[in-house]
């Protein structure tokens, strides 16, 4: 199923509790994915981002608008830093060294032409610098969201199979485990189903709805080769006594036969 990174209170109700713990709740009410913060980034909003990028183009053009109206020949550091955004102490630095690197050519070409490139180049780097990070802090947010979701698919495909084996009684559940977790596969809502020898989902003959664990399982139990599972002796084979067994002590599930298929999945 898809995850959403962030719930109402009546959509984290409506989450299986297997998957509840996952979300963490805020102060505003909402509850939020609890993804891990990983190079010193995490899941947040980022608007306050695209904001910066807005001050920094809008405080471009109003130095542009300033320069042409009054006919200035000259620009410094400080003045262009007053309309620039909050930046970084490096963007700083590269901001005033390319507006000092143009100064030194202003007297031998045209000012305005000059300084409008010198604005141009000077805040079009920083703006770049301001994408690129976003971008990365993007892509890093997408990967634990795509982590938070694989850990959530296998949470919500183990919680089934435990209740169905739990309400099919069975004894071998770390041998069956295995088998259920192979035909298992996952629709594009990351809902799990049983798979037939297709790949493709497997219906019940019943109810012509997708199989369920609990009727994959009452299948397994019908054949005598996975009565084992059950506690049930396996059928005697050839070489063995009349009335020959093998002793266990109880409650033992006792030893697949061989050539069953959940050996060594």
């Amino acid at each position: 199923m898809a995850v959403k990174a962030i719930l109402t209170e009546d959509e984290f109700t409506a989450l299986p509790e297997p998957l509840q713990e996952h979300y963490a709740k805020q102060s505003s009410g909402e509850f939020r994915l609890d993804v891990t913060p990983t190079g010193g980034l995490q899941l947040e909003n980022p608007t306050k981002l695209k904001t910066t990028i807005t001050k920094l183009t809008k405080g471009q053009n109003a130095a542009l608008d300033a320069l042409r109206q009054y006919g200035e020949a000259q620009i410094t550091a400080d003045s262009a830093l007053e309309f620039t955004p909050a930046l970084t102490p490096d963007q700083f630095s590269k901001m005033e060294a390319d507006l000092e690197a143009a100064q030194k050519t202003l007297q031998q070409q045209d000012p305005k032409q000059k300084i409008s490139q010198a604005v141009e180049e000077a805040t079009g780097k920083v703006r770049r610098e301001l994408i690129a990070a976003h971008q990365a802090e993007l892509k890093t947010s997408q990967e634990a969201a795509q982590a938070a979701t694989a850990k959530l698919r296998t949470a919500t495909r183990d919680s089934l199979i435990d209740r169905a084996m739990d309400q099919a009684s069975v004894q071998g559940k770390s041998l069956l485990r295995p088998v259920l977790e192979r035909v298992t596969g996952y629709d594009e809502n990351d809902s799990p189903f049983i798979m037939n020898s297709e790949g493709e989902v497997d219906y019940s003959t019943q109810t012509g709805k997708p199989k369920t664990y609990e009727e994959y399982i009452g299948e397994l139990k019908a054949q005598d080769e996975f009565k084992v599972l059950w506690g049930a002796d396996p059928a005697s084979g050839a070489g063995s006594s009349p009335g020959q067994q093998t002793k266990r002590r109880p409650g033992a599930v006792p030893d697949m036969p061989a050539g069953v298929s959940v050996v060594g999945m």
